[in-house]
C-alpha cells in the first residue's frame, strides 16, 4: 500500500514551492539475512550447508559456514515529508539574473518487523527496528548559475545514517551518515562551424583531504563498532566534450 499527497506552488518568476507526504504499509519485503551453518545446525531453517552432497570433500569436519540468503520480514511502514524550494532570479539586473537556488529536504518515520532467531537457531518471535536503506532525514541545497554560456552548480548533499543489512540477532549494519560539497561547471564554447564543444570541470567532495570516509559501516549503530570503512578524498575532473556536426 502506498499512499501520496503533493502540493506544489508555481511563482511568477521562475519558482516553485512543493510538499509531499508520503506514506507505505510493505507487507513480506526481502532483505539480506546472516546464516550460519555447520555441526550445531542452521539459523532460520536454513539447509545445512555442511551437509550437502560433495560437501564433505571440500570441507573440514564439523566446519562453521556464514553466510547471506533472502530472507523475508514480517512488514514494516514508511511515513515521511519531502520539501522542496526552487527559484530562479531572473528578476535581477544583469550578471545577478542567472543565480538561482534549488532545495530539497525529505524527513521520514520507518518502521519494520523482523523475526528473531533464539541461540538455538529457531526464530523465536519479531522485533521491531527502523526500516532499511530508509535515512530519517537528508537532502540537497544547490546555488546555481546560468548565464553567458556558463551553467553552474555548487551543491552541497547530506543524509543521515540507515541501516544497511538488518540481522536476526540485532547486529544490524549501519551505514553512518554522510555529506559532500560538490562543484560542477560547464561552458559552452562558441560555435566553430564544424562542432559543438563544451568544457567542463566535476569537483566531488571538495572539502574532504583524505581523512574523511565516503562510506563508513558499522555495527549496531555505534561508529565504534567497524565493519567497512573507506577513503577517497576529493576528486576532480576536466575535459571537453564535442558533437561534430
Amino acid at each position: 500500500l502506498g499512499l501520496d499527497f503533493g502540493v506544489e506552488y508555481y511563482t511568477g518568476d521562475l519558482g516553485l514551492i512543493g510538499a509531499n507526504v508520503f506514506y507505505k504499509d510493505i507487507d513480506d519485503f526481502i532483505y539480506a539475512d546472516l546464516g550460519v551453518s555447520g555441526s550445531s545446525g542452521s539459523l532460520s531453517g536454513d539447509v545445512d550447508l555442511a551437509a550437502l552432497p560433495g560437501m564433505d570433500t571440500i570441507l573440514p569436519n564439523n566446519p562453521t559456514i556464514i553466510y547471506n540468503q533472502p530472507q523475508n520480514g514480517e512488514s514494516a511502514e514508511v511515513f515521511g515529508i519531502e520539501l522542496t524550494f526552487a527559484r530562479q532570479f531572473s528578476n535581477l539586473p544583469g550578471f545577478w539574473s542567472g543565480f538561482g537556488v534549488y532545495s530539497n529536504a525529505v524527513f521520514q518515520d520507518t518502521e519494520a518487523k523482523i523475526e528473531v532467531a533464539n541461540v538455538a537457531g529457531d526464530l523465536g518471535g519479531l522485533r521491531t527496528s527502523r526500516f532499511f536503506n530508509a535515512p530519517d532525514y537528508g537532502g540537497t541545497l544547490s546555488l546555481t548559475y546560468q548565464q553567458y554560456d556558463f551553467d553552474i552548480a555548487l551543491t552541497y548533499s547530506f543524509q543521515g545514517d540507515q541501516i544497511d543489512e538488518p540481522e536476526e540477532f540485532f547486529t544490524d549494519e549501519h551505514e553512518q551518515s554522510y555529506d559532500s560539497l560538490d562543484l560542477n561547471i560547464k561552458y559552452d564554447l562558441p560555435d566553430s562551424g564544424f562542432g559543438l564543444f563544451t568544457l567542463f570541470l566535476r569537483s566531488t567532495d571538495i572539502l574532504d583531504s583524505g581523512d574523511k570516509p565516503i562510506n563508513h559501516e558499522t555495527r549496531m549503530g555505534n561508529s565504534r563498532y567497524t565493519d567497512d570503512i573507506e577513503f577517497d578524498g576529493r576528486t576532480i575532473r576536466f575535459g571537453i566534450i564535442g558533437t561534430f556536426e
